[in-house]
Order: structure tokens, then C-alpha cells, then sequence
């Protein structure tokens, strides 16, 4: 064994000495020395050898005793120092040319126990041990025991692995023979080489061991390495089939028909095999793997897709039922089965998908198919209810000319909550009867419904106008007139019906008070018709509804123009009113002087603010209107009447004598 420079030098010296001085053999002595005089040459050792060197024996003379001398002085220096491998060395290399085997196997023994700190010298001890044992002393058991204990020191020791498998092959000793295959075929680097050591512990399992359990565990491992590998395959179907394994022989058949590389045959296999697994597995899962599999290779593949439809029902998985019908129905399938797949489809999806826009889908496919389906027309007409597809379902009942059904079914619809949803619901309802069904006074009843949802709704008070006018029902009439005035925004438009309204209320109801409101309304709209302010101030005289009046021509005059001329009537009535009607002259006074200030000199303004001036004793602003009168008139009576009354104002009420003798002088 090698041995390094410093224990090479020991080794030599001590030998040498040894076979010097104690054997007296100075042939060997020089053999020992060798090595110490090519790294040490200068050693005293070898100088005391030189200079004796002539006195010592020769080899043949040294007597057989001397062994022995040299197996003492070794142990000797091993008693010394138990550590140094030199003189363990030498001692075991003397035991093994005096040929003393079982002292050998001791001093090893020693050795091992109590010398070698490293697994490297350990193990290099054990395989001397090992070679002791196997040729020199034929011991079979102590080889295997040995050769385990080196691996256990070093478990990739492919030397000793090697040797291991041939002695336990020769000795027959399967069990642990299969063991020592599997530990080397755990280091074996190459896969070929690993796939023959798994195929071989299969083989000494199942032929030597009679164990078929570990046989198929090797043969799976050589399968990872090759799937396709013939032999591992027969092997592997063999033994499953024999144990009624289908799992594992399903799982077998899956991996190898991957690497098929013709298509159909893929497919022929991948369909025998999922026949085999719906017939001998009990489990659905892989059952339904399979199944996939042959839907991997042919999407539309009817008996795989019915199979999965079956297996997807019982394993209540709706989410794959429903692909796989919806797969079920690109394949060419006769118009009975799919219709009746599609039934199938809309029951799922209404029931356990809780999706009413694919079940209305399929439902009115079934209905294409089968037009006279009736339940497919029962359930597709049940969920449009529920959603409200009033659209489709106007459609389905027209096509069937089933309106007036679809109309009751309408109206006998519970309330909801939502009053929009209610709304659209009762509007539908009455367009119904008017345009589809010719039925008017179905359509007021439902048009009134909506009026009690949403009173301001000026689509329906418009689609009752021409109802309530053929029903020749002006109370009802006037309620939609009023809401369609309500949303009016064009003046004309709103004149035009607040005068249809004050006229109806006036004259066909009877009802002057309501009709004055919508005259108001309707004056608002257009003051400068002189019609409406006419009828306006006749009606208020005969109800006596003058406030209002004033509260309405105050609102003209607010909005229009101040200098426009067509407002001086209006001014003017106000002036009478206020004056006249409600004992009010301070306002009527107001409402004078707004005249003079935006119409000018109007006569009937000023004949206004001299009754009133006179009647309230304001003489200064009574003499200021005889002044605008002077002005504004050219006839001389008018004048001089003017002019005497200024005088007679100016003498004795105003004191003012000069001004009455210029208007006494200017009147003559």
C-alpha cells in the first residue's frame, strides 16, 4: 500500500536497523534501506550500516529465529507508539512472507481498531482483511462481512460492491444479493447500465427470490428509465395483469402510449385502454383520465365524450358536463339526439350552473329543431319571465300568435319592488293591447297603472291622450293634458294647449275656477293675445278672482319689455282693478306712474293719477298732472278746462295766487 515520504523514511529505517542488526541480514537490510538512501541519504543510520556492513552475516546464514526476532522488535515499536503505521506496516508485511495468516488477520484487526483515523486507511486496511480472507484462508462468511464493512465506510466503493455481488452469487444468497444490486444501482451513472442492474434484481426477485412484489417495485424503477424498453414492458404487464394491478397497469399503458409515434395507433391503444379501465377500475378519476386522453388525440370522439358525459354526471362535475355536451354537438349527431342533448344542456345550466342566458340559449335551440317542443317552449318562455326578456318573448308569443297569452301572463305578474322594472312591465302590457291586440280599454287600465307609478310620465299621459279622446272622457282627459303642459317648453306649443285645457274646463266640465288657471297659464305663455287676456278678465270678473289676475299681468310685466307698447293695456286693466275692484289706490297710484314712466303721456294714465291725486288730497302732484295734460293736449276747451281747474287748485289749495292769475289769464 503507499505510503508517504515521512512514513516511508520511518518504515526504512527501522527495517533496515532491524534487518541489520537483529537478523544480520545485510542483503535485506540494503532492500529496506533503499528507500531512505534515495530521500535521506545523508542519515546516520545508513553510515553505521556502510562501515558494518562487511562484518554481517550473509542472508543465507540467518537462522529461521530471526522472524520471529523481527515480528517482536515490530510489536515492540507498535507498544511504543500505537499510533505510527510504520511499524504496523512492517509487521504486517513480515506475517505475510512467513506466510502467518491468522496473525496477519490480528495485527490488521489492530491496526484497523486502533491506528486508522481516516476512512481511507480503513478501508484500505479492510480490503487486505478481504484479500486474507477470500484467498488465503477461504473463509466466505468473513469476506462478505468484511466487504460490507468497507461499505459502510465508503458506500460508493464500486471495488467492493463488485466483489460483493460475485461473492454472494456464488454463495447463493439472493436476498441479499438483490440489495447490493439496488445500493449499486443507485451509483450507476449510466442509464443503460442502471436499467440492466434494475432488470436483473427483477429478475433474481421474482426467479430466486420467488418474491413477485419486489420484481414489479425493479421492473417500475427500470421503466422510469425506459418506458418503451420490450422487456421491462412485457415484464411489467405480465405481473400486473397476474395481480389484477390495473391501476398500476393503467398508469403503465398511459406513459408508454405517449410515445406511440403514430397517431393512430395512439389512438387505437388510448381507446382500448380506456375501455379496459372502465371495466376493471373502480375509480372514476382515472377512468375519466383515460377517457381524456383518447379526447386529447380526438376532440370529437363520440363514445369518449358520451363516456365522460356519464362520468361527469355521476361525479356531479357540471362545469365538465357542460363542455363535454357542448363538445357532444359539433360531432355529427342525428336532429333528435341533439335536441334531446341540448335539453339535457339547458336543464344543467338553468339547475346546477345557475346561468339563465346559456339555458335560453339552448332551449331555443332545441326549439329550432323542434319548433313544436313543448318543453322547451315551456321552460324557455318561464325563463325569459324571470329575467324580463320582454323582447324574446313578445317574439316567441307573436310567432305562436299567442299575444293575448302573453299579455295575461304579463298582468299576472306579482309586484317587484323596483319600480322601474314595474313600470316597463305595465307599459308593455298597454302597448300590447293598443297596437297588437286592438284592445283600447285594456291599454287605458294598463297606461293608468303606469300614471300611478310615475304621475309626471309624459310618454304615458301622451299615449292616453288619443284614448281618452276616442273614450270621449274629458275629465280623464284634462289630468294627461295637464301632465303633458307640466313638461312643455315651447311657448306656442305650451299656449296652445293651457288654451285647450282653460276651454275644456270652462265649457265642457264646467269648471270656470280651473279654467281661469289654465287661462292664467295660457296669458303666461302669450300676453300679447288680446283674445285670452279678454276671456281672462271676463272669467275673473264674474268669479272675482281679481288678486290673481293682478298676480298674473305683475308676472307679464316683470318679464317683458318695459317700453313695450302692447303692455299698456295690461297696465292700464291693472291700474282699473287695483283702483276700481280692490280698493287698493296706493298700488293703483304705482302702477300709474309706471305707466307715465315707460308709456309717456297716455291719457288714460293721466285721467288715473288725477282721480287718484285728487281723491288723496296730493295737490302738488295733482297740479304736476294738469301740467302733463297741458302739455300733451292741443284742444283749446280741453285746455281751458285744464287751466281753470290748475288755477282754482293753485288759489285754494296751494296759495299760490301768482300761478292761478297766469292760469286764470291764460284760460281767457
Amino acid at each position: 500500500l503507499p505510503l508517504c515520504d515521512d512514513e516511508l523514511i520511518y518504515a526504512s529505517a527501522l527495517a533496515g536497523e532491524v534487518a541489520s542488526k537483529d537478523l544480520a541480514n545485510p542483503d535485506r537490510a540494503r532492500e529496506y534501506f533503499a528507500p531512505l538512501r534515495r530521500l535521506r541519504p545523508g542519515r546516520a543510520e545508513l553510515s553505521a550500516f556502510d562501515d558494518a556492513a562487511a562484518t554481517l552475516p550473509a542472508a543465507g546464514e540467518a537462522s529461521t529465529s530471526l522472524t520471529d526476532k523481527a515480528i517482536e522488535v515490530c510489536r515492540q515499536a507498535i507498544a511504543a507508539d500505537p499510533k505510527a503505521r510504520p511499524p504496523r506496516r512492517e509487521l504486517a508485511n513480515v506475517l505475510r512472507e512467513s506466510r502467518r495468516w491468522t496473525a496477519l488477520v490480528s495485527a490488521l484487526k489492530d491496526d484497523l481498531a486502533r491506528a486508522c483515523d481516516d476512512d481511507a486507511a480503513k478501508t484500505r486496511v479492510l480490503l487486505e482483511l478481504v484479500e486474507v480472507y477470500r484467498v488465503h484462508l477461504q473463509l466466505d462468511l468473513m469476506v462478505l462481512s468484511t466487504l460490507r464493512e468497507v461499505l459502510e465506510v465508503d458506500p460508493q466503493n464500486t471495488h467492493a460492491l463488485k466483489e460483493l455481488v460475485e461473492r454472494l452469487e456464488a454463495l447463493k444468497r439472493w436476498s441479499e444479493l438483490t440489495k447490493v444490486l439496488e445500493q449499486q444501482a443507485a451509483l450507476e451513472t449510466d442509464a443503460s447500465a442502471r436499467l440492466t442492474l434494475w432488470v436483473r434484481i427483477a429478475v433474481v426477485n421474482e426467479d430466486l427470490c420467488h418474491n413477485p412484489t419486489a420484481a414489479v417495485a425493479a421492473l417500475e424503477h427500470a421503466a422510469k428509465i425506459d418506458p418503451m424498453h420490450p422487456d421491462v414492458h412485457a415484464r411489467l404487464v405480465e405481473a400486473y395483469h397476474q395481480r389484477r394491478d390495473y391501476v398500476r397497469l393503467v398508469a403503465l399503458r398511459r406513459q408508454q402510449i405517449a410515445h406511440v409515434p403514430d397517431g393512430r395507433e395512439r389512438l387505437a391503444q388510448a381507446l382500448a385502454l380506456a375501455s379496459l379501465a372502465a371495466e376493471k377500475l373502480p375509480r372514476p378519476e382515472l377512468i375519466i383520465e383515460c377517457w381524456c386522453d383518447v379526447l386529447n388525440l380526438d376532440p370529437q370522439h363520440g363514445e369518449a365524450l358520451g363516456a365522460l358525459g356519464v362520468l361527469y354526471e355521476r361525479q356531479k362535475d357540471w362545469d365538465r358536463l357542460a363542455d363535454v355536451g357542448e363538445c357532444l354537438l359539433e360531432t355529427p349527431i342525428e336532429a333528435p339526439a341533439r335536441a334531446k342533448l341540448l335539453q339535457k344542456l339547458a336543464v344543467l345550466y338553468a339547475d346546477k350552473h345557475k346561468d339563465p342566458e346559456r339555458a335560453i340559449g339552448a332551449w331555443e335551440r332545441v326549439l329550432s329543431l323542434e319548433p313544436n317542443h313543448r318543453v322547451a317552449d315551456a321552460a324557455l318562455k318561464a325563463l325569459l319571465l324571470a329575467q324580463k326578456r320582454w323582447d324574446k318573448l313578445d317574439e316567441l308569443y307573436a310567432r305562436a300568435n299567442k299575444l293575448v297569452d302573453f299579455a295575461s301572463v304579463l298582468e299576472r305578474q306579482p309586484p317587484s319592488d323596483d319600480v322601474s322594472s314595474e313600470i316597463d312591465s305595465w307599459t308593455r302590457i298597454a302597448t300590447l293591447y293598443r297596437d297588437a291586440l286592438d284592445n283600447p280599454r285594456k291599454a287605458v287600465r294598463a297606461f293608468e297603472k303606469v300614471l300611478e307609478l310615475d304621475g309626471n310620465s309624459l310618454a304615458t299621459a301622451q299615449a292616453l291622450i288619443p284614448l281618452y279622446e276616442l273614450e270621449k272622457n274629458p275629465r280623464k282627459l284634462v289630468t294627461v293634458l295637464e301632465i303633458e303642459l307640466r313638461a312643455t317648453q315651447d311657448a306656442e306649443q305650451g299656449f296652445a294647449r293651457a288654451r285647450y285645457l282653460a276651454e275644456t274646463y270652462t265649457t265642457r266640465l264646467r269648471d270656470p275656477e280651473r279654467g281661469l288657471a289654465f287661462w292664467r297659464q295660457a296669458v303666461l305663455y302669450n300676453w300679447r293675445d288680446p283674445e285670452a287676456r279678454r276671456t281672462l278678465e271676463l272669467l275673473s270678473e264674474r268669479t272675482g278672482a281679481w288678486p290673481d289676475l293682478i298676480v298674473t299681468y305683475r308676472a307679464v310685466v316683470d318679464k317683458a319689455p318695459g317700453g313695450d307698447r302692447e303692455l299698456l293695456p295690461i297696465l292700464l286693466t291693472m291700474v282699473r282693478v287695483q283702483e276700481a275692484e280692490l280698493g287698493q289706490p296706493d298700488v293703483a297710484l304705482d302702477t300709474a306712474q309706471i305707466i307715465i314712466a315707460t308709456q309717456g303721456k297716455n291719457p288714460e294714465a293721466l285721467d288715473a293719477l288725477e282721480r287718484l291725486y285728487k281723491a288723496r288730497d296730493r295737490y302738488r302732484d295733482l297740479a304736476a298732472i294738469y301740467d302733463l295734460k297741458l302739455e300733451s293736449t292741443e284742444d283749446p276747451t280741453e285746455r281751458r278746462r285744464l287751466l281753470v281747474e290748475l288755477a282754482a287748485l293753485a288759489e285754494n289749495e296751494l296759495g299760490d295766487d301768482p300761478r292761478a292769475i297766469a292760469a286764470y289769464r291764460e284760460a281767457l
